[in-house]
């Protein structure tokens, strides 16, 4: 009895065409990963650079950010991608188990942009936990 050759299995499951609404889903997804990241970006490069300007990282109350002189410059970035992040998350869930669902169905490809989202979201939670965040106070 000869093996299965591995082109069996591909023409068991051939690839099925991306329709419009898979597709726009898809890119929503990818476009719902960037307000996490650009939150989690500006909030770290402002602490980087209240750190580099004083000699040692920032904490609680010492130095207070608002006493620094490139607060005003970092403060509307920060606040307004916070702001964005926070909106984002209701439709970021509801794509998200709309997403699974259809992935289980074996009609999308959206995986990847499943798991990008999450390690984004999970990045910026972990900086919403910690004391970079404390220090900021937002």
């Amino acid at each position: 009895m000869p093996f299965p050759s591995s082109t069996s299995r591909i023409e068991a499951y051939p690839p099925q065409k991306e329709n419009r609404g898979t597709r726009f889903l898809r890119i929503a997804l990818y476009v719902l990963i960037v307000p996490p990241l650009a939150w989690t970006a500006s909030l770290f490069a402002l602490y980087c650079h209240a750190a580099y300007l004083l000699g040692h990282f920032p904490h609680y109350n010492f130095p207070d950010p608002e006493q620094l002189f490139i607060y005003d410059s970092y403060a509307p970035v920060v606040d307004s991608a916070f702001s964005v992040w926070f909106l984002s998350f209701i439709p970021w869930l509801i794509l998200l188990i709309t997403a699974i669902a259809l992935h289980y169905r074996r009609t999308s490809r959206v995986a990847l942009p499943i798991l990008l989202g999450g390690i984004a979201r999970c990045l910026a939670v972990g900086i919403a936990l910690s004391e970079i965040f404390t220090w900021y106070g937002a």
